[in-house]
């Protein structure tokens, strides 16, 4: 704990002292640990007083320094009074430039194995430093006697002319080469004298060093912390927890740091893109899918009429020949177990974003078998003939015209890789009123995808290819997983596919040198 007084304290720079108030009784003053009132009584001192140290800035701070110890300490009606000692140091010279200057002027005390009531009461407290600080929790605790009217440099020069002065006296006694009895016994009566005071100044000197608290002021016996209390207090400061340690300088208190007080806004589900809307589904024919299984048919070889002369003779026949279709219903599914409490305690929010994101991928897959499957009927079911051609709207205008003759609709759809849509970029304004909408090659009808081969252009109608998929596709279900406290959700989806006319689609090959590519090649 620290705490801080608030007269400006005295110096000496011949003794180099500072005196002053460091612990105001009665007063309450604003500490590391809060709003505390110390009482007389309430701190002890250690029996040697050098041991209390005075240093610059708390020894919580970075860079703070020593420089110098307690010499005497009394207890007054106003409060705890100090002096110190300061060391003929550079960080000594600094603290009492800072204290003359009105820099750091205040004092603080350092206390430790503090107990403190709930009203803030200080009943406990062992004092280990006093700080120079600029600012006090105690508004009276401040330096107020400076006993240091020298600097380092004056006072080397002064003993330098001493050491002078002394030589001259040397050099004239060693002159008299016939030294009297009463001379001799002179200079032995002043060598006894010098030492005398010598010894005297020596003893107070060593009293100074070894200051013990005056009566009235508790004396603290040394302590020795035990691996106990050690690792109680390495468990405080992990955890943040307040230690029995109190200053009383003023610190900052800043936002970064005052995390616990700080409410963070929800920001909820951040955006991650658009919600993906399936492109190539949505460009077959929609079925509902209505069994697991289904079972279809399609013409092998159409009916066919003919020119009839009539007068009784013989109508035009052909053989007509079907085949059948047989599908078995393709499966998407998915499952998480989920801890209760989120819905115990409706959180709702997440668990809608959950299945939002869930529903997202089975659009995505969905629509990637889709294109797998248009690009297996046009490769390898398709009953049409094509030629390459030599870019990308010669293509799709040629397989748009090979739909268009044999199976007598218009293609509604061509699928291309991405890296071929690049080609779209050669249509200007001038062609498209012209040409494209006469070959039924309309830009709008270019639907892209990585599924699709590059190099080629697949033609189709909507007519010759059917999506089938259950109505509510995707099926949310859960049940309660009470042994584990869970609740498991799954989604699951059935579709199907079905090639109805191997007449209505075709792939184009994009390439000059290629040949003739034929149905099922």
């Amino acid at each position: 704990m620290h705490i801080v007084a608030a007269h400006k304290p005295a110096a000496d720079d011949d003794k180099r002292t500072i005196s002053g108030l460091v612990l105001p009784y009665g007063r309450a003053g604003y500490t590391s640990a809060g709003a505390v009132t110390v009482n007389a009584g309430a701190v002890t001192i250690p029996e040697d007083l050098s041991r209390v140290k005075l240093l610059r800035d708390h020894s919580t701070e970075d860079g703070f320094t020593p420089v110098g110890y307690a010499t005497a300490a009394e207890s007054t009606e106003d409060g705890l009074r100090m002096s110190f000692k300061i060391g003929r140091t550079a960080d000594g010279d600094t603290a009492l430039a800072d204290v003359t200057e009105h820099i750091r002027d205040a004092l603080s005390v350092e206390l430790i194995n503090t107990s403190v009531t709930e009203d803030g009461q200080l009943t406990a407290g062992e004092l280990t430093a006093v700080a120079l600080v600029p600012i006090p929790a105690f508004a009276d605790a401040r330096v107020d006697l400076i006993t240091a009217a020298l600097t380092d440099e004056q006072a080397d020069d002064q003993a330098d002319s001493e050491d002078a002065e002394q030589d001259d006296t040397d050099d004239t006694e060693n002159t008299d080469e016939t030294p009297t009895d009463t001379e001799d016994t002179a200079e032995d009566g002043d060598s006894v004298h010098q030492e005398g005071e010598n010894d005297t100044e020596t003893q107070q000197e060593d009293t100074m060093n070894a200051a013990h608290a005056p009566a009235g002021i508790h004396a603290a016996k040394p302590k020795h912390i035990d691996f106990d209390g050690a690792v109680r207090a390495i468990s405080d400061l992990a955890a943040g927890r307040r230690t029995p340690e109190l200053t009383a300088a003023l610190k900052d208190i800043t936002y970064s740091t005052q995390t616990a007080t700080r409410v963070p806004q929800w920001l909820g589900h951040l955006w991650e893109g658009g919600t993906y809307t399936r492109e190539i589904v949505p460009t077959l024919t929609p079925k509902p899918l209505t069994g697991v299984e289904a079972i279809g048919w399609r013409w092998k070889k159409r009916p066919e009429v003919n020119d009839y002369a009539g007068d009784k003779k013989e109508i035009p026949t052909n053989t007509a020949e079907t085949e059948t279709i047989k599908s078995k219903a393709k499966r998407l599914a998915a499952g998480w177990d989920f801890d209760r409490a989120y819905y115990d305690f409706n959180d709702t929010e997440f668990i809608k974003e959950f299945f939002e994101a869930a529903r997202e991928d089975y659009a995505m897959k969905t629509d990637d078998r889709a294109a797998k499957a248009v690009v297996e009927y046009a490769t390898n079911e398709s009953e049409l003939e094509a030629k390459a051609q030599p870019d990308l709207l010669r293509a799709a205008a040629h397989a748009r015209q090979l739909i268009k003759q044999v199976a007598r609709v218009e293609a509604s759809t061509y699928l291309v890789n991405p890296d071929d849509m690049f080609d779209l970029l050669d249509i200007t304004t001038m062609d498209m009123p012209q040409y494209l909408k006469l070959l039924g090659v309309e830009p709008e009808k270019f639907v892209s995808s990585p599924l699709a081969p590059a190099g080629s252009v697949i033609a189709y109608a909507k007519q010759a290819v059917r999506w089938y998929e259950l109505g509510n596709t995707p099926i949310r279900v859960n049940a309660q997983h009470i042994s584990h406290g869970g609740v498991d959700e799954a989604l699951f989806g059935y579709y199907d596919t079905m090639l109805v006319n191997p007449r209505g689609i075709v792939a184009v090959p994009i390439a000059e040198s290629a040949g003739t590519v034929e149905a099922g090649a």
